[in-house]
């Protein structure tokens, strides 16, 4: 009996509390863990709810701030009412402007609703494609007309510069954000009475590039849109809400459970005895330490992401607005001091060295680029990257005494050769400045005054810094004025017209063909620079349209010349054209000009650029019997090596190196050896540029084909070309009867 009360003693006393205390401290386990699961996913869940909430809500209020690109005109006011709504679209939108704003369908309202413009799926539409987004715009449009009737002003602090209205919708079952602004100009606000402004309709969609955009940045699983919630056991929602309060449907996605997860792999040894619940706690802080660690870590790469480039690492536009912003906050309390600096700096020449050497060399050369800037720049100020070579240098604190020795060291740091590849590259650096408080205290108008100062440095020929004037203003309108006379006439196909700039042979009398030159008689500002003209045309796309223009021209004039060849020069822009071809043989059909009696002068970009419709271009021309010259042969990146692998008939020796004859820089054995490689591989040569009687002389000696040069003929009408063509064939005919009564 004794042993049997020992027994129970045992079991009452000791294994029964033991029992229950291992039980209760296993159950414990189990809630603890079961809280610890639901606490850690319901944060997890949380915060992904608030990721995707922050997306939409950036997309949102992103759509206004990008859409004022597109909405406000920087011409003059009377300008900007007297133009057409045809001329006006084409200035400003398009598909290039809306790729880069990621507006995926714009429209376009006069003052009484009319659509007047559209665009979607990549490409101008018929306004009327406006009528099918007009249920989903009514309300906001009513609204905004209300508005701007009562003539309603944004606040002072606002980011914006012009009222609207935003909202999301649905088009096609497809969330979308629609964004309303009006239509102003830069210099002034005058126009249509108030309620009676253009309309500018932007519309973004927020399904699949979004939704691909959120998954990527925020590590979201199986993010989607639906009309209806979503029933899915574990399934996370976010209700896309209209400014009405309406639900229009839920962005769904399968929430990241950490703590789900982390449970299954460790409760079965969270059963195995009590002693594992100090280790499982452990592991679960340590867990959940990690996975905090690894969130801020990630959400500190967003951030820097977002502010910063990804080449360079420099801040980025965004970053600049911000800190830009409150500098000059400072400036306007005081706090400041001296004044605040915004230099506007732009590469010279960057656009050669992506062109022909591709955009990997590009980059490099940006990196050899900021590291320079940098080193000049000191703890003085702060750079930042607003374009592919565009930067920003805010210097707060400045002494205006400051201002030259800075801009001239930049621009000297840049100016140094940079070797790549095992060669060297030369780029230049042009400086734009405005200061605050002198010129200003507002963001937006200090960066635009440095940009027009920019401008003006770039026209005085770069490799400069400018300060902004008053004066510079009138500058600008002056460029916006001739861009407009370049439209209109190449609209109307009046006033620009070709002069010929004749070729001889290597005697140096015989004319034996003409390059083909544009030129511009504008009425208001009479016979403006091809180096004025041409870099407009380029920059605003009408390179095309000039080239045919000039190929059309050229043909019908010369297409009875008794000359060997016409040369018309030809830009990668043109031969890109998959219908380039056709309009050649169209324009040689229309002239009665012969293929083989046209030459077009290229430049070796075509290579490197790599397109391959360009290439095809190319072999279709020459197999229709049109002559290719290499033009500028021996600058910029060219090599005798690349023409084993050039289909062209003639190398063009640029005039940089007849003018270097006699300068003991080695310049005529560099223009004899390109005229042995070029008559070894069976090729013709023109030397340009020949302006004395030594230069002359030596390219004979050296067996140049033909010679072209102001000594011998400068550019000319074609009247004037034809009448020499014709004293060439008199003269030609009196030395011939000369030679017969002498024989």
């Amino acid at each position: 009996m004794a042993r049997i009360g020992f027994r129970g003693n045992f079991l009452l006393t000791t294994l029964l509390p033991s029992v229950l205390v291992t039980l209760t401290v296993i159950a414990g386990v189990l809630i603890f863990f079961d809280w610890s699961t639901q606490t850690i996913d319901g944060v997890s869940a949380a915060r992904q709810r608030e990721l995707v909430n922050l997306g939409v809500r950036n997309a949102r209020k992103s759509i206004a701030e990008s859409q004022e690109i597109a909405t406000y005109w920087n011409g003059t006011t009377p300008d900007f009412w007297a133009l057409s709504p045809t001329v006006w679209n084409d200035a400003r939108l398009g598909a290039k402007l809306y790729a880069g704003l990621g507006i995926d369908e714009a429209y376009v309202l006069d003052g009484t609703n009319k659509p007047v413009y559209a665009f979607s799926n990549g490409s101008d539409q018929a306004p009327k494609a406006f009528y099918d987004r007009y249920r989903q715009t009514r309300v906001s449009l009513g609204r905004l007309r209300q508005r701007l009737a009562v003539g309603e002003v944004l606040p002072a602090d606002s980011y914006l510069r012009s009222i609207g209205e935003v909202d999301f919708a649905l088009i096609d079952r497809r969330p979308v954000v629609i964004s309303l602004k009006p239509v102003y100009a830069e210099h002034g606000n005058v126009g249509p009475e108030p309620g009676h402004e253009y309309i500018h309709v932007a519309i973004r969609f927020l399904d699949v590039r979004f939704i691909a955009a959120l998954e990527k940045d925020y590590l979201l699983d199986d993010l989607r849109f639906e009309l209806g919630r979503s029933q899915e056991p574990l399934a996370a929602n976010l209700p896309l809400v209209d400014l009405s309060g309406m639900t229009l449907g839920y962005y769904t996605w399968r929430p990241f459970q950490p703590g789900r997860a982390f449970l299954s792999s460790v409760q079965t040894g969270a059963f195995s005895a009590a002693l594992a619940v100090l280790a499982v706690v452990l592991i679960l802080v340590f867990a959940l330490y990690r996975r905090r660690v690894a969130e801020e870590g990630h959400e500190d790469r967003i951030r820097y992401l977002a502010h910063h480039d990804a080449l360079t690492g420099l801040p980025n536009r965004a970053l600049f607005v911000d800190e830009i912003d409150a500098q000059l906050a400072d400036v306007v309390s005081g706090k400041a001091g001296e004044a605040l600096a915004v230099l506007y700096l732009d590469l010279d020449r960057f656009k050669q060295v992506n062109d022909t050497l591709g955009h990997a060399a590009g980059d490099a050369v940006i990196n050899v680029v900021v590291g320079r800037l940098r080193q000049v720049l000191g703890d003085r100020g702060r750079i930042y990257r607003v374009g592919g070579d565009e930067f920003n240098i805010v210097i707060g604190n400045c002494r205006g005494e400051e201002i030259d020795p800075l801009c001239r060291a930049l621009i000297a740091a840049v100016e140094q050769p940079i070797t790549l590849g095992g060669g060297n590259i030369f780029i230049g650096l042009s400086i734009g400045l405005s200061m605050a408080p002198l010129h200003g205290t507002d963001r937006t108008e200090l960066v635009r005054k440095a940009d027009v100062a920019l401008y003006n440095a770039k026209t005085a020929g770069r490799g400069q810094y400018s300060v902004f004037g008053a004066q510079m203003d009138a500058l600008i309108r002056d460029r916006a004025a001739i861009e407009r006379a370049m439209r209109r006439d190449l609209d109307s196909g009046d006033h620009f017209w070709v002069a010929y700039q004749p070729k001889f042979a290597a005697d140096g009398r015989t004319i034996v063909g003409a390059e083909a030159l544009a030129r511009w008689s504008e009425p208001e500002r009479g016979q403006v620079s091809p180096a004025v003209f041409v870099p407009i045309a380029e920059e605003m796309g009408l390179m095309a349209r000039l080239g045919l223009h000039v190929l059309q021209t050229a043909c019908g004039e010369a297409a009875h010349w008794q000359i060997d060849h016409l040369a018309v020069n030809v830009s990668v822009v043109q031969l890109r054209e998959s219908t380039f071809l056709a309009k050649v043989m169209d324009v040689l059909a229309t002239t009665g000009m012969p293929a083989g009696r046209l030459e077009f002068e290229i430049t070796e970009s075509i290579w490197i650029d790599g397109n391959a419709q360009c290439l095809a271009n190319l072999e279709a021309l020459r197999a229709a019997g049109i002559r290719i010259a290499l033009d500028d042969f021996g600058t910029g990146f060219s090599t005798f090596e690349r023409l084993r692998d050039t289909s062209v008939d003639r190398i063009k020796i640029d005039q940089s190196f007849i003018r270097g004859f006699g300068k003991a820089r080695g310049d005529e054995a560099i223009v004899g050896a390109i005229i042995e490689l070029a008559r070894a591989r069976g090729l013709k040569t023109t030397a340009e540029g020949i302006e004395t009687t030594e230069q002359l002389q030596a390219l004979q000696a050296m067996g140049c084909d033909d010679l072209q040069g102001f000594l011998l003929g400068r550019p000319m009408s074609a009247g004037a070309f034809k009448h020499l063509l014709g004293e060439a064939a008199r003269s030609r005919r009196a030395i011939d009867r000369r030679s017969s009564a002498a024989g």
